[in-house]
């Protein structure tokens, strides 16, 4: 198991190296495939469906003789094809993309405890209709799965451009987050908003759609402002995953 384990690691380190050299041009020569993985990868509002599909992709590299479709060891079936665990590919592997020196924009936990993929035990074939949002995220991720298990496109090509894309959209950010902080460095000599201007801000990114987060820091900010007076203090809050059993990696 440890071979394989250091194998994982090193599939998705080689993926990353190869994309980092080929940023400027596409692996996929087949404009729909490529269309379904930027439909994957570049979804802002569901970041699930690309952390499954690098999920599949790496076991599909890692043990050829899986049938991608088959994430779930529960399928049953005679067919001859073998399912796999992709929650545990998941779990076990794709951690490390979130961090130093990847730092590349995927889910901060596992993508099997969404809805679109939880507790399937179905093959996941192009007429699957997978509960969630957007609809389109979901169906291209279903033609990639089918384009592998098909062979008009490897594992490793799809993961490639997954990289490619990943890293792309990972240096966008942080240009943005540069410029940003410029303007404050280039803003600071400025007098502070007053109260109603703060206010107002405030109303107006409350308003703003994808804003599910900024009640939380509203909260935090409080707490840690009366902290002194209320005896109160502001915890780190961790991710975590739903309980239920762990599934093994073996097929």
């Amino acid at each position: 198991m440890a071979a394989t384990t250091d194998g994982c690691f090193k599939i998705l380190r080689e993926s990353y190296e190869r994309a980092l050299k080929h940023l400027d041009q596409p692996f996929p020569t087949d404009k729909k495939i490529l269309k379904c993985i930027e439909t994957v990868t570049l979804c802002l509002r569901n970041r699930a469906g690309v952390r499954a599909l690098l999920a599949c992709a790496l076991a599909k590299i890692d043990k050829s003789k899986l049938d991608i479709r088959k994430p779930y060891t529960d399928i049953a079936g005679d067919d001859g094809t073998t399912s796999y665990s992709g929650r545990a590919y998941d779990e076990t592997y794709l951690d490390v993309l979130k961090e130093n020196p990847y730092d590349l924009p995927i889910n901060a936990t596992t993508a099997f405890l969404t809805p679109g993929f939880r507790t399937k035990n179905i093959t996941l074939s192009r007429d699957v209709e997978l509960e969630g949002r957007p609809a389109e995220m979901y169906e291209a991720f279903l033609h990639l799965l089918d384009d592998i298990h098909k062979g008009r496109v490897s594992a490793e090509t799809v993961m490639d451009e997954t990289m490619r894309l990943l890293i792309l959209e990972r240096n966008k950010r942080k240009a943005a987050i540069e410029e940003l902080l410029k303007d404050i460095l280039h803003t600071g000599d400025r007098l502070p908003l007053s109260v109603e201007d703060t206010v107002t801000l405030l109303h107006q990114h409350l308003e703003c759609k994808n804003s599910s987060r900024l009640p939380v820091l509203i909260v935090a900010a409080a707490y840690r402002t009366a902290q002194d007076r209320i005896g109160e203090r502001v915890l780190h809050l961790h991710p975590h995953n739903a309980t239920g059993r762990r599934e093994r990696l073996g097929i």
